[in-house]
């Protein structure tokens, strides 16, 4: 039996930070096995092709019905609990030596569900992104949660930075710092990606801003919704707006009588969600960027784009008080950001040890 190495996906931010760890595997002839969790259909993403895999070894659920958090909690438990015997059962007819390792990423429930299965079928656990803190366990909710509970069943913590490595001190395992989040190679990947002629359409009308909000605790805070996207509507009529629209926002801003206000705006351009890549293409293009986005942050920073968090508490340190702004009630707004955002530009980050290095020689 050979040590083997798994990872267990279930989103596609996760599969974006990760990719750049199965492409060192790809390039050094290093087999990997990935298993799906199906939070998110991630078998259409275009890293399958890009890394040219066929498809994921086991997938083990369609995914939440609804994209609400009382679904995503019900399809949690429902696959947590089938899974330990639908991997014990696939772990055992391919023959898992005691030393393979199964590798998660990130706060999502996928994360901690595959820590737990991990552990409980007797196989080491690896943590990509660990020890990022908001300490507040209801900002972000659940992530903040997923993060601290995979933390006490991880074998090798691969922590992005000092702070990460330093919040995880009172906790068992090996701490590994990558000095970078993998997140920064993958933006650098994404740049030798040719842009499609859909995406070179939108970069021609520069300038332009990104405006992106999709989690719970804006979408259904009343008030705060209505201020956000008014404010975003007024900055449009100055410079034109990319709205990345998610499905759980649609539903939302349809329930608040907002939407036809942004469909019908003439200077802003609605689109579902994009591909990691052409997202990429886009941020790199656009002048400012508004979000409510973790992983968002990070990329913005990264591509030293100004940035206005639309959020209470970050667990990122990343671009703090240079190019990246924390939105605070009453303090600042969407639309006094769009106005002085010119301060807030700086340069593309780049690396002198690839984080995927690091971590595939410490695995």
């Amino acid at each position: 039996m050979n040590k083997r190495y798994i990872f267990f996906i279930g989103t596609l931010a996760e599969f974006i930070k990760i990719f750049p760890i199965m492409k060192r595997f790809t390039d050094l002839n290093i087999p990997f096995e990935i298993i799906a969790s199906g939070q998110n259909d991630i078998e259409n993403s275009e890293i399958f092709s890009y890394l040219k895999l066929e498809k994921v070894n086991l997938k083990l659920s369609n995914g939440p019905k609804k994209k609400t958090a009382l679904s995503l909690f019900s399809w949690f438990v429902k696959t947590f609990f089938s899974s330990i015997f639908v991997v014990k059962k696939y772990l055992k007819d391919t023959k898992t030596d005691k030393e393979s390792v199964m590798i998660v990423h990130g706060d999502t429930v996928s994360t901690l569900m595959g820590a737990y299965v991990a552990k409980i079928l007797g196989v080491k656990v690896a943590h990509i992104e660990a020890g990022l803190r908001s300490f507040n366990i209801f900002h972000p909710f659940p992530e903040e949660i997923n993060r601290v509970l995979t933390s006490k069943v991880v074998d090798k913590h691969f922590c992005p930075n000092d702070w990460a490595v330093n919040n995880l001190k009172n906790i068992k395992g090996e701490k590994i710092n990558t000095l970078n989040n993998t997140l920064l190679e993958s933006l650098h990947l994404s740049k030798e990606i040719p842009t499609p002629d859909n995406i070179k359409t939108l970069l021609n009308r520069k300038p332009f801003f990104i405006f992106v909000v999709h989690r719970q605790e804006n979408l259904y805070n009343s008030q705060r919704l209505n201020n956000f996207i008014n404010d975003m509507l007024d900055l449009s009529n100055e410079m034109h707006c990319i709205f990345i629209l998610h499905e759980p926002a649609k539903v939302a801003l349809e329930s608040a009588g907002l939407l036809e206000n942004i469909t019908s705006a003439k200077n802003i351009t609605v689109l579902p969600r994009q591909g990691y890549f052409d997202f990429m293409k886009l941020i790199d293009g656009c002048e400012f960027f508004v979000t409510d986005g973790g992983s968002n942050q990070e990329e913005a920073y990264y591509f030293g784009k100004p940035c206005l968090i639309l959020r209470d508490h970050t667990e990122r340190l990343e671009g703090l008080d240079n190019n990246v702004l924390l939105w605070q009630e009453g303090k600042n707004s969407v639309k006094d950001f769009g106005k002085n955002y010119m301060k807030y530009k700086c340069d593309f980050v780049s690396y002198d040890v690839p984080p995927s290095k690091i971590i595939c020689e410490n695995l």
